[in-house]
């Protein structure tokens, strides 16, 4: 195959689908659209100089873009070899816009597709007619197919709607001639996450509507191919698997210098399998996405961070709960609540799979949900905080917890300064301020220092509008500025407490950097180059073979003779 440079071209799309990982990107106002042109020219100028003959594009959805012409043709014109874009099809049902693009130089099309019927895709995609004019698409580009070499497949995201149609999926453009078969998990993120959990499917019940199709592709002659999920799970059928021994790299529509130089941004990390060490695939495999780590690992990472942490048993500060459900809340905090925690505070950045968690964990004992604000920031290679910040996630959850009639005190946690009169703002917009019981605040840091005169001036204000303010202290600050806050809480008249954090906080696996999708909750963001052993995640329930060359040459023996009709490998 060759090594394989994608470049997203930015977020536009005529779909909106509820797994997409861009949805919440395209509600940010001012956030572009589109990359440039002369942008994209210069990333595939990048990838010829830097070995790469085949490119691909993303969006959003390549097509609606009216220049993806001008682009596959200047990318024929450097000389790559292999062309190609991931679409949801619909644009190319116009039979003369499709056969332009392959004029131009496009011989690679892969099609999203995530229901054989009209019913299934279309409760994807929340777009009539997208099933429709995607058939209609798929079939330009097949009768193209004929006339020259265009390598096709279908790419699905396997969800709760979906798992029991996947096989159907396959068998109805294998009808078309269409022999490869991508399938990928939906994996959690900062954009899809409200609808994460009605989608999203146990590892069990997805490896085993995945092994489904497997077995039918054995059978009727065509491959699949994994993304995002270890082909580990199934080295059992590896005659039925297509593995890209070189995966693609991705030209991010934010990275500017290099393919993947954003290492902390807002996508979902990975974690290891015992099987990993001794894998033949452990360079190129990513291991399991976070997001489908079983729930007994989940509960475990959370459980041993419980034990590892040194912090004083006054009070525990539990960040990186994001992924945890009601029941797997209620666990943790009762674990920390029978390890000696007198006050037990649960802080979110927005963004819980489970509304249901804050009640769950205010029923195990949290005294305290923290808001934790991440205003934004130009720095960031979070996308949604570069542009935005979280402010909105944290009103849709003050919301959330409001309509639950969740009974635990909410505080706010920000930067004090202009970050923390915007989220203020917002509160009050949406009436909702009057369900903030404190704010919490740092002396130092981010926005005014509070022993400046405009930031004193700030902490006067604030003091009159919630009942309470904390303003939090790390390291030797107590010593360091004390006459400023003897000040500070000689005007506060008792509304203000002075308050050692640091030590609170308890740290996880899932705050470390590479989960970005999770760290949102940390009040003080860490870099940890290398967790500690005690902190690294590790899917231990999960049992699997690590796969050898042998293997692999043994399953792609197995594939030539089942095809050749020499051996049966499916009945």
């Amino acid at each position: 195959m060759g090594r394989t440079l994608s470049i997203e071209l930015g977020i536009a799309c005529n779909n909106n689908c509820l797994f997409c990982y861009q949805r919440n990107l395209r509600k940010v106002k001012g956030y572009p659209k589109r990359l440039p042109l002369e942008e994209i020219r210069r990333k595939l100028r990048w990838g010829i100089e830097n070995g790469y003959r085949h490119a691909g594009f993303e969006g959003g959805e390549p097509t609606v873009r009216s220049d993806i012409v001008q682009i596959i043709d200047y990318a024929r014109q450097l000389g790559y070899h292999r062309i190609s874009i991931t679409t949801n099809g619909r644009r190319l049902s116009d039979p003369d816009f499709a056969r332009a693009l392959v004029d131009a130089g496009l011989n690679a099309v892969g099609f999203s597709i995530h229901g054989p019927d009209p019913q299934t895709h279309i409760a994807h995609t929340q777009r009539k007619r997208s099933y429709e004019q995607a058939l209609a698409g798929v079939r330009n580009i097949v009768a193209l197919s004929k006339e020259r070499r265009i390598d096709l497949n279908i790419f699905t995201v396997v969800t709760r709607k979906n798992a029991d149609k996947l096989v159907d999926i396959a068998l109805l453009f294998r009808g078309m001639g269409i022999r490869l078969f991508i399938l990928q998990p939906i994996i959690y993120s900062k954009g899809n996450f409200i609808d994460f959990t009605d989608l999203v499917l146990p590892l069990d019940e997805l490896v085993s509507a995945i092994r489904k199709v497997i077995y039918a592709g054995i059978k009727h002659d065509f491959q699949v191919k994994l993304f995002n999920l270890p082909p580990c799970l199934f080295s059992d059928i590896l005659p039925g698997l297509e593995m890209d021994p070189l995966p693609p790299s991705v030209f991010r529509e934010d990275e500017q210098l290099k393919a993947g130089e954003m290492q902390a941004g807002d996508e979902d990390g990975y974690v290891r399998l015992f099987a990993c060490r001794d894998c033949v695939l452990r360079r190129v495999c990513p291991g399991l996405p976070l997001s489908l780590l079983p729930r007994f690992d989940r509960v475990q990472t959370m459980r041993k961070a419980i034990d590892y942490h040194q912090g004083p048993r006054a009070e525990l500060w539990l960040t990186g709960m994001e992924l945890l459900r009601g029941m797997d809340a209620f666990d943790v905090v009762r674990h920390a609540a029978s390890s000696g925690y007198r006050s037990i505070k649960l802080l979110t950045g927005g963004t819980f799979v489970d509304p249901l968690s804050y009640e769950a964990a205010a029923k195990a004992g949290v005294d305290e949900v923290i808001l934790v604000h991440r205003p934004r920031d130009h720095r960031s290679g979070d996308r949604l905080l570069h542009f935005q910040g979280n402010g909105p996630f944290l009103n849709d959850t003050l919301i959330q917890i409001h309509r639950q009639g969740t009974r635990v005190p909410v505080s706010l946690f920000s930067p004090p300064g202009k970050a923390m009169d915007e989220i203020i703002s917002m509160f009050k917009d949406s009436a909702l301020l009057k369900y903030v019981d404190a704010i919490r605040m740092s002396l130092t840091g981010r926005g005014f220092h509070l022993c400046s005169g405009q930031g004193f001036a700030f902490f006067m204000r604030i003091i009159k509008t919630v009942p309470r303010v904390y303003v939090e202290l790390q390291g030797n600050e107590i010593v360091k500025y004390f006459p400023c806050l003897g000040l500070l809480s000689m005007v506060a008249r008792g509304r203000a407490v002075f308050h050692k954090v640091a030590d609170h906080v308890m740290r996880s696996g899932f705050s470390l950097p590479q989960y970005g999708v999770l760290n949102w909750s940390d009040p003080f963001p860490i870099t940890l180059p290398r967790p500690p052993t005690a902190l690294r995640i590790t899917a231990s329930s999960l049992r699997t073979s690590p796969i050898s060359l042998q293997k692999l040459q043994e399953a792609a023996l197995l594939r030539r003779l089942n095809r050749s009709g020499s051996l049966k490998l499916v009945e």
